[in-house]
């Protein structure tokens, strides 16, 4: 058991967003934290026979890589991560594929939700307003 632990202590393992998939770490900083917040919040459950699959750049792709090129490649084209009016055929359009992708209605009303709260609470910027809130928790540490 000891010998098992050991190699699996040795494996060395890199998180998916070192490699950049689609050259995601290429976008500025507030774009790459805005994306991922309504990225993350709708990437879940792939599960479907047949599997959602979409074609990109690089071949057919499914389930959370292909939710990313999808998700991104409308982030980059309409030069935004606001979802909170795109309508349900617009979001079903960035997310053709073979199939319908399962839970799409969740996750229309989630990447809506979402987008929602953060242009209305948080001036459009999930970015500055975390930002701001560590700005203030340090501030206050030092008092």
């Amino acid at each position: 058991m000891k010998e098992i632990i050991e190699k699996i202590n040795k494996v060395e393992t890199e998180h998916w967003l070192g490699f950049s998939p689609y050259n995601l770490l290429n976008l500025p900083t507030e774009t790459i934290i805005n994306f991922l917040l309504v990225y993350e919040a709708i990437d879940f459950s792939f599960w479907g026979n047949p599997k959602w699959t979409i074609n990109t750049e690089n071949g057919e792709e499914d389930g959370s890589i292909a939710l990313l090129y999808a998700l991104l490649k409308y982030v980059k084209e309409e030069n935004t991560t606001d979802f909170s009016n795109i309508t349900k055929k617009e979001f079903k359009e960035i997310l053709k594929g073979n199939v319908v992708i399962p839970l799409f209605e969740e996750r229309y009303n989630i990447i809506k939700n979402v987008s929602k709260i953060v242009k209305e609470n948080m001036n459009g910027d999930f970015y500055t307003f975390t930002k701001g809130i560590l700005l203030i928790q340090n501030y206050l540490k030092l008092l």
